[in-house]
């Protein structure tokens, strides 16, 4: 057995690790959604390490990670590219961990009750995933707002999270800006 939902999106198919094919063909599907063109899209963490190494297994990972900058116009818009994301990452199995986020984590940000000072958008405030091995049920711990049906702002990042992806940046200077064509 194997359930993972990510807001409304679910899968009872198991991702795999992701590979470079796997990755370039949920791309050329993925950037053909509606509205894409109008944000910055930043492929980050271990994912792209292999990538850029020529390893697809070299550091271990599950996901790919993808953070999305700009002006946000539509939200609906936005809601069905990162909804896209997810569904044709499944499609591929692979688990693509994405949203929007108004600065990008190189910055050096500022904190306030153990937050980092960014804002950032998703597409789902739980997660459950069950499996034979695994029962895991995630709440976002930080307080969301709803922008629109299953759309929502989140004021912060917890500081541990924005240490370990500065972390990452820094150490392997891991962000590239992907070409949506």
């Amino acid at each position: 057995m194997f359930l993972y939902k990510i807001g409304k999106v679910e899968t009872t198919i198991p991702w795999e690790r992701p590979n470079k094919m796997a990755f370039t063909s949920w791309l050329a599907e993925w950037q053909q959604t509606p509205g894409l063109k109008n944000y910055k899209v930043y492929l980050c963490g271990a994912f792209l390490q292999n990538y850029l190494d020529g390893n697809d297994l070299s550091r271990n990972t599950w996901d790919i990670d993808v953070f999305m900058t700009g002006k946000v116009g539509n939200l609906k818009e936005l809601k069905n590219i990162l909804t896209q994301a997810q569904i044709l990452g499944f499609k591929h199995k692979l688990l693509i961990d994405i949203g929007w986020i108004d600065k990008l984590y190189e910055l050096n940000l500022d904190y306030e009750n153990n937050l980092c000072n960014v804002t950032f958008i998703k597409n789902y405030k739980s997660i459950t995933k069950i499996s034979d091995h695994e029962n895991y049920e995630y709440t976002s711990p930080i307080e969301v707002q709803e922008l629109i049906s299953d759309l929502y702002l989140q004021k912060g990042v917890k500081k541990s999270n924005y240490v370990k992806w500065k972390h990452k940046i820094k150490n392997n200077n891991s962000k590239i800006r992907l070409r949506i064509v």
